[in-house]
């Protein structure tokens, strides 16, 4: 039911504009055991919000198909999903959220809906309430033990980096011109070819319409 869910505020976002075209950012797949601990806020190095910028409509993960034991019991995660801004050096400004969500351990893939416009270079990260199965193999991230921030917050990560990434991802609607006044006044410099490519000058933005 929330893939349904996820789909329909995804069809929506595209109604609700022009034209637009959905891109996702990040990665997720069964996570490789790992856990990222309590407390701390992650960064996968990568996750970046492409040219164009747009609209995330879905933060994503996919859960842990076993999570973990130890000798208290059955663990589940929780995990904040986010989206931040960079402001140079290790500062980051928090844009978006899921709010705290735990992990229900089924190995299926969960998106929550959300409604946050990023820019160019904005990027995905995701804050570990408490122990929670959410690395995968590859790439890196980096880190910082810090209090959990809310949106409108501005936060220092700077430590890594980890050779590990992080299991989540995002749903990004991206402008697509439907009109030639669409492309003059500079309005080709931020939209976006079907393909999130983004158009050299205005005669190209134009000429792909007439092509369409």
């Amino acid at each position: 039911m929330r893939r349904f869910a996820a789909l329909a505020v995804v069809l929506g976002a595209l109604a609700s504009v022009t034209a637009a075209q959905a891109v996702t950012i990040g990665q997720t797949g069964e996570p490789n055991g790992s856990a990222l601990v309590a407390g701390t806020e992650h960064i996968p190095g990568g996750y970046v919000v492409p040219f164009g910028g747009g609209t995330i409509v879905s933060l994503n993960t996919q859960s842990s198909s076993t999570c973990m034991h130890d000798p208290l019991g059955f663990l589940q995660g929780t995990y904040n999903l986010q989206v931040l801004r960079p402001l140079g050096g290790d500062q980051y400004l928090v844009l978006g959220d899921t709010g705290n969500k735990l992990d229900p351990c089924d190995g299926q893939l969960h998106s929550y809906p959300v409604n946050i416009p990023v820019q160019a270079g904005d990027i995905l990260a995701v804050y570990a309430v408490t122990l929670w199965i959410g690395a995968l193999n590859g790439g890196s991230h980096t880190f910082a033990s810090i209090a959990e921030p809310a949106v409108g917050d501005t936060i220092s990560v700077s430590t890594g980096p980890f050779t590990q990434t992080v299991d989540m991802s995002a749903t990004l609607v991206q402008p697509v011109p439907t009109t030639a006044s669409d492309c003059r006044n500079g309005g080709w410099m931020t939209l976006v070819d079907h393909n999130g490519n983004p158009f050299k000058n205005q005669g190209a933005c134009i000429a792909f319409l007439n092509k369409q």
